[in-house]
């Protein structure tokens, strides 16, 4: 045996890096951790925020449906169709839907002035007090006025 006190060191080796067939670093995860093509970091997603009355009113009225009119089918939207029917019972006489259609009317053209019929002097006195009457029935009850008229 040798007289020196300290035993030989082991040889050094040269650290290497491995070489990578990849980038690694901020924003490139190992390989091994990474998503498989076709999986998400989150399957299920974000959660849909509830909807509100209103956008669901708004899709349901505006959803086109098919309807038949004069023997061919159209395509319209639901709106369209409750205000087609609401024309067509008014026509038929029934005057709740005739309050409402002309309500409606009045609300949304407040400028129109009520229609007279052509050749309005072919109607009666009687007929043409009745039908004063109604217009300003219509016109208080969109005005929200609850008072007695002067005279009556």
């Amino acid at each position: 045996m040798s007289d020196d006190p300290h035993p030989p060191l082991p040889p050094v080796r040269k650290r290497t890096r491995k070489t990578q067939a990849y980038d690694l670093g901020y924003g490139k995860p190992p390989e091994h951790s990474r998503f498989k093509p076709g999986q998400s970091g989150n399957p299920k997603g974000r959660p849909k925020a509830a909807r509100s009355l209103r956008s669901i009113v708004h899709d349901l009225l505006n959803e086109r449906i098919t309807v038949r009119a004069d023997g061919k089918q159209q395509r319209i939207s639901r709106l369209e169709a409750l205000v087609l029917r609401q024309v067509e019972l008014a026509a038929k006489g029934n005057l709740r839907a005739l309050e409402k259609l002309l309500h409606l009317h009045m609300t949304l053209v407040p400028d129109s002035e009520p229609i007279a019929p052509a050749g309005s002097d072919s109607l009666g006195e009687t007929d043409e007090a009745v039908l004063q009457e109604y217009a300003r029935m219509i016109v208080r009850s969109t005005t929200g006025s609850r008072t007695p008229e002067a005279g009556q």
